[in-house]
């Protein structure tokens, strides 16, 4: 029996060993899923620390996301974000806004997929963003400012200024191009409130910014600085480095700008003449530049894909707006102005006035007349709401959510102006 039983007792060891060196040789990752921050309407941040790469290397690693609990990688809402073990930290993208999401953090090897803890995380509310220029009763002159869901703030010192274009990051960052009055006017954007010059503006030439536009890291802004003939020299600066469009021989201005691919695009005008009045509307791709026409302004630029849709004016023998796609113009009904160009899918919306001087929009070509408006400057989008932002024809400055009118201040100055909307 002895023999036999020691056998017995043999084998059970041998196949304890066998299973507890298997399970060594097949031992998932072990990681955690870090705690999300920098929540937004549309992104958030997140990550995971792999304690343990297991048995075999990670060769990939992230978060994935949903709205139901323990998502796995098989859901396309996920993130590749390197690989081995260690702390590692990723974006959240594309999210609804005021929606309850669920992420975990996923470590894969040889040996299988392992997740981190289910965490849930809601997003924010939606604002509404809106820039240009309030008259400050208290100050005796103009000075940009920025409403955000109503709320009135004024940019910079207590100094004359000029709020024109606005750009607002995914993660909530907002700027706006624009001008200060010291000697003389001089060029600058604003990102959360606080001033950045832009070089050569020193304050001894005369200088504008009329648009900013941030891809990545890098902020580009857009307007024109005068030389020393007095000439108004098209520009665009790229983290404040100042970039020549035209050879100031002539007055040019650059209106609206737009990066995609590395590529630099920017929409504005150029004097016919060197002594003469009229414009003549012009798109700068790159190195290259096109008229688009004679007698107009280019005041807003938008690429999708291959495509560059640019809206104007045109105010040589008639004023009409217009908008331009790749090479084909195609005027506005009933349009004296066109401000700002904007799609959603295959539709095209654009901001301008009418030919009686009222605000307006386009879609599709088919005119949309706003109550009480003067001008429609911008436009923006957010699911089925079509907002535009404008001034009165009592000056006050204001928006229109789906044609009904909001007056910002009950101030009623000349100067006041929405330039920017944004609704995201």
């Amino acid at each position: 029996m002895k023999p036999l039983l020691f056998s017995l007792v043999t084998l059970l060891f041998l196949i304890s060993c066998s299973k507890k060196d298997s399970d060594i040789s097949n031992a998932l990752p072990s990681l955690t899923t870090n705690t999300v921050s920098a929540i937004t309407s549309t992104e958030a941040v997140s990550g995971g620390n792999i304690s343990s790469a297991g048995s075999a290397t990670v060769t990939a690693r992230g978060v994935v996301w949903s709205i139901n609990a323990n998502p796995t990688i098989d859901l396309i809402t996920k993130t590749s974000d390197g690989s081995g073990a260690g702390t590692f930290t990723s974006s959240i993208t594309g999210l609804l806004a005021n929606t309850t999401y669920h992420v975990r953090a996923y470590a894969t090897s040889s040996t299988g997929t392992a997740y981190g803890n289910d965490i849930s995380f809601t997003t924010s509310s939606p604002k509404l963003y809106a820039c240009g220029t309030l008259w400050s009763a208290n100050d005796v002159f103009q000075r940009a400012t920025i409403w955000i869901d109503g709320n009135e703030s004024f940019l910079g010192d207590a100094i004359e200024s000029i709020g024109q274009g606005m750009y607002v990051t995914d993660a909530g960052d907002v700027y706006v191009a624009g001008t200060v009055k010291s000697s003389t006017w001089r060029a600058l954007y604003w990102k959360n409130g606080a001033v950045n010059y832009l070089t050569y503006t020193d304050g001894t030439t005369y200088a504008a910014a009329n648009a900013v536009f941030v891809d990545g890291t890098d902020v580009y802004v857009t307007g024109y600085e005068t030389n020393s003939a007095g000439k108004r020299v098209a520009k665009y600066w790229k983290n404040g480095t100042a970039v020549s469009l035209t050879d100031g021989t002539k007055d040019a201005e650059g209106k609206s700008i737009q990066v995609s691919n590395n590529i630099v695009r920017v929409a504005g005008y150029e004097r016919k003449d060197i002594s003469g009045t009229i414009n003549e509307a012009k798109y700068w791709n790159g190195g290259t530049v096109t008229t688009i026409l004679t007698g107009g302004v280019a005041n807003s630029i938008l690429v999708s894909g291959t495509d560059v849709h640019i809206a104007g004016t045109f105010n040589a023998s008639s004023e009409r707006g217009w908008y331009w796609k790749n090479g084909t113009m195609t005027d506005l009904t009933a349009g004296y102005g066109a401000n700002k160009v904007l799609l959603s899918g295959t539709d095209v919306y654009v901001a301008g006035f009418n030919n009686a001087y009222e605000a307006a929009y386009w879609k599709n070509g088919a005119i949309t007349n706003l109550n009480g408006g003067f001008s429609a400057n911008s436009i923006s989008l957010y699911n089925n709401d079509v907002y535009a932002g404008g001034v009165t024809s009592a000056n006050n400055p204001c928006y229109w959510k789906n044609g009904t009118r909001t007056n910002l201040s009950s101030s009623t100055n000349y100067h006041n102006n929405v330039t920017d909307i944004i609704y995201k």
